[in-house]
């Protein structure tokens, strides 16, 4: 996983091994939010940039975006929450 930060790599493959690789490769368990710091990190900035990066400002603030959508994913995510999200609710912040 080359350009994947330690902290990532570590939780990725954590993930696979608990789940006996039930998904067959580890690229299966990144996460949203895991996306995000692949990005920032200083030697991905330039790639991902034209494709993650949103709006002004810095990489930081350029990636905020994916941690709003996380947040929405997260309200829809459990079934048991019954939690639907128009696209008003989606586009307000």
């Amino acid at each position: 996983m080359v350009g994947v930060p330690m902290n990532v790599r570590i939780k990725v493959s954590q993930k696979h091994q608990d789940d006996n690789n039930k998904r067959c490769v580890q690229e299966f368990y990144f996460d949203l939010n895991d996306y995000k710091h692949i990005a920032a990190a200083s030697q991905n900035c330039p790639i991902f940039d034209p494709i993650l990066g949103f709006g002004k400002g810095g990489k930081d603030r350029k990636l905020e975006w994916l941690d709003y959508v996380n947040d929405k994913r997260k309200l829809v995510a459990q079934a048991s929450a019954s939690v639907v999200l128009s696209i008003v609710r989606f586009a307000s912040k």
